[in-house]
């Protein structure tokens, strides 16, 4: 496990990598042990590198947001836990598209979209939840839910971008 610790901050830096972290710091309801190597990459290219690294060691790997849905056991987790939420988290509004890390806090979207004057997005805003999460798990309250719209998606696992489209939007 020490080499891995050192591989992977040589490869997304010394301040991003930390070994034996209390989950507990990183879920709403502040329970879990402690996860392995915890790692907060800061780019697309962190993230594919830590689970290279991760496959080519055959290391179990764990993606997480802001862990407002996670439940860690008292024993932690084994492998590498990446968190994206804080560090990965860039939006950005052009024109009506709006173009988010998955580590984005849905209300912080959603507060972006209703300052640009984009309708669509208000569900999100008492979601305590990330988009990474809400693509995942189809977020959705008041009515309203990710599955509503049509997003483009990176692919970490087959370095694609992919389209995803929800029949009854219309727009299929």
């Amino acid at each position: 496990m020490e080499n891995i610790i050192e591989v992977l901050k040589k490869a997304i830096g010394e301040n991003n990598v930390i070994e034996n972290e209390p989950m507990s710091k990183h879920t709403t309801f502040r329970i879990g042990g402690n996860a392995d190597i915890f790692v907060t990459p800061q780019s697309t290219e962190d993230i594919e590198n830590v689970i290279k690294i991760a496959e080519k060691t055959n290391t179990p790997y764990y993606i997480i947001g802001n862990g407002s849905n996670l439940l860690v056991k008292d024993n932690g987790i084994r492998g590498i836990v990446i968190q994206i939420y804080k560090k990965y988290s860039d939006i950005t509004v052009n024109g009506n598209e709006i173009t988010v890390q998955s580590g984005a806090l849905l209300s912080t979207v959603a507060k972006k979209a209703m300052e640009n004057s984009l309708t669509g997005f208000e569900f999100a805003s008492g979601i305590p939840g990330t988009i990474g999460g809400a693509v995942c798990m189809n977020a959705g309250a008041y009515g309203g839910g990710s599955r509503d719209g049509f997003f483009f998606f990176y692919d970490f696992f087959n370095s694609k971008r992919i389209l995803v489209v929800y029949q009854h939007t219309g727009f299929v």
